[in-house]
């Protein structure tokens, strides 16, 4: 089986959770998925959000590097 792979590169607030979400309910219109379980998304940004958020070691180095506006 064929599968299509897209990755939504930009900067914080440019739109990419925005254009992910129109491109699942694009291939879900047209028919060529089903449903959205056929679909995989990965948010590198909620994956961040919840380490910082659990409060563990790594959280803390995130939530620091994340506060100061730097790249992690």
């Amino acid at each position: 089986m064929r599968k299509t792979l897209f990755l939504l590169f930009g900067a914080p607030g440019s739109g990419k959770g925005y254009l992910g979400d129109r491109i699942k309910q694009e291939l879900i219109n047209s028919g060529k998925v089903t449903s959205l379980e056929d679909i995989a998304y990965i948010s590198t940004g909620d994956l961040l959000r919840a380490e910082i958020a659990s409060g563990s070691d790594l959280g803390k180095e995130l939530s620091g590097i994340v506060s100061s506006g730097g790249l992690v």
